[in-house]
C-alpha cells in the first residue's frame, strides 16, 4: 500500500499514517487507493517535497471524505457545470458502450427544454 501511495504521488517516501489513513477508506482496493492520495494532493492535505510525500497538517484536522462515494462526488461537484452535465447524461444511457451520440443529443433535448422553461417563466 505505501509503494502504491508512492508511486501515485511521485515520490519516494511516504508517512506511515498516510497509507494506513487511505487504506481505511478504501478497504485497500488499488484504484480508490490512488484516487484518495490524488484527492489528498489537489486539496493540499499534502504536498510532495524533495521526494517525499508531506503532511500540511495533522490527519486530526483534516476533513476527508468519508468514502469512495463521497470522494467522486466531491470530485463530480469541482467540475464545471457542462462537465457535470455532460456525465449526468451518461451516466443515464443504457447502452454496453459509451454512445457519444445518444449524449449529445440528450444534450440538446434538456438544452431545449430548458430554455422553453426559461422562456415560459
Amino acid at each position: 500500500m505505501r509503494q502504491l501511495v508512492a508511486n501515485t504521488l511521485g515520490v519516494v517516501q511516504v508517512p506511515a499514517a498516510i497509507p494506513r489513513l487511505i487504506c481505511q477508506k478504501t478497504e485497500g482496493v488499488p484504484f480508490w487507493v490512488i484516487e484518495f492520495a490524488l484527492k489528498m494532493r489537489d486539496e493540499e492535505v499534502l504536498y510532495v517535497e524533495a521526494d517525499a510525500c508531506v503532511l500540511a497538517k495533522p490527519l486530526s484536522e483534516m476533513e476527508i471524505p468519508s468514502s469512495v462515494t463521497a470522494l467522486i462526488t466531491s470530485r463530480m461537484d469541482r467540475l464545471p457545470n457542462t462537465q457535470q452535465l455532460i456525465m449526468k447524461m451518461a451516466s443515464v444511457v443504457n447502452a454496453p458502450s459509451f454512445e457519444r451520440q445518444m449524449v449529445l443529443y440528450l444534450m440538446q433535448v434538456s438544452s431545449k427544454k430548458e430554455i422553453v422553461s426559461i422562456s415560459s417563466k
